[in-house]
């Protein structure tokens, strides 16, 4: 699992994968009843609860349209992003994210 600053209730990315994904939401006090499962992601949706938007991201590979795809999670509360994801990608977004954002 990976943790992006949480201090105190400051606003925080946090990126977990999905045996963890109960501990992030705990961690930063999203609260979310739904089941939590990346292999029910069929499509990309957004929902809002009461106190959070939930939704799942369904992106064919670049190189692999037709076949597999990326399987993302995510919980957006007033404070916190949760990001359920256990191929790395969401990682490797918000890693090309802070370089560029470093080199502007």
């Amino acid at each position: 699992m990976v943790f992006f600053v949480v201090h105190h209730g400051n606003p925080a990315v946090v990126v977990a994968n999905s045996k963890e994904a109960r501990d992030a939401l705990k961690l930063t006090g999203v609260h979310y009843e739904g089941e939590i499962s990346l292999a029910e992601v069929g499509f990309c949706r957004i929902e809002t609860q009461q106190e959070c938007l939930f939704g799942s991201l369904h992106i064919p590979k670049l190189l692999d349209v037709l076949g597999s795809s990326y399987k993302m999670l995510f919980l957006v509360s007033e404070n916190h992003v949760v990001i359920i994801d256990d191929d790395g990608f969401a990682q490797r977004i918000i890693r090309r994210i802070r370089q560029k954002k470093a080199h502007q």
